[in-house]
């Protein structure tokens, strides 16, 4: 099993949450342990970029390749619309993760509870790769949890190139942005789900996060004088 080179693929880079003093919001994660304050349901893990799976250990999710040849971590993929399932475990009611496209079947997720203030935004980079046919997949989908939002982050058919992994298709690497609306406690996390059944494993990886917290009115205030020192002083050498 070629596991190096699908995370080397997926992420090289270490993940770094950027920490500031205007906002509650901020707080900084060296990447130096395991899941460093995380919590995980599922196949996630820490492989320089954070890796999370549908992979089963105990089925053959990948046929003819062995049970659990996708799986990183050693932790099964959690059932999704049962008692305990992923759903209810990152604060969702079930049927949450299901779609107009058809019902989720298993997946895994990571979060954490923290502090924002309205206007901070949030900035990752991901790369989305799976095992599903490029004929008549499966929607098979990776999403940020903000509190009880659902956010689609991307879903096999954002997966069109030719792979770099022992997975069969990916996408390219990306950025998404998103900006808090509301202040206050929230839970962010990330997850991944098998839509319509169990085969065909698909993966998440996730890095380079980073908080920018929005500036307080002192910041700019501050921020608007230095810009107009900078404009006194090119006018006067005109």
């Amino acid at each position: 099993m070629k596991t190096h080179a699908l995370v080397r693929s997926l992420m090289t880079a270490g993940l770094v949450l950027v920490s500031g003093a205007a906002s509650a919001a901020a707080f900084s994660d060296g990447f130096e342990g395991d899941l460093n304050g995380w919590s995980t349901a599922g196949d996630v893990s820490n492989q320089g970029g954070y890796i999370l799976t549908t992979a089963s250990l105990t089925e053959v999710d990948d046929d003819p390749l062995p049970a659990g040849v996708f799986n990183f971590s050693g932790i099964t993929a959690v059932e999704v619309g049962v008692a305990d399932g992923l759903e209810s475990r990152i604060g969702l009611a079930p049927g949450a993760l299901d779609t107009a496209d058809g019902f989720a079947y298993e997946g895994s997720a990571m979060w954490r509870e923290l502090t924002v203030s309205a206007g901070d935004t949030l900035r990752f980079d991901w790369l989305f790769a799976t095992s599903e046919p490029y004929v008549d997949p499966l929607p098979d989908y990776a999403f940020l949890l903000v509190g009880d939002q659902v956010i689609r982050i991307a879903d096999e058919s954002d997966a069109p190139f030719p792979p770099t992994t022992p997975l069969r298709r990916e996408s390219n690497l990306f950025t998404f942005e998103y900006v808090f609306t509301q202040s206050g406690a929230v839970r962010l996390g990330f997850g991944i789900v098998d839509v319509g059944d169990y085969t065909a494993t698909s993966a998440l990886a996730i890095d380079n996060l980073s908080i920018t917290p929005v500036p307080e009115p002192s910041g700019w205030a501050l921020l608007l004088g230095g810009l107009g020192v900078i404009v006194t002083s090119a006018r006067r050498r005109i």
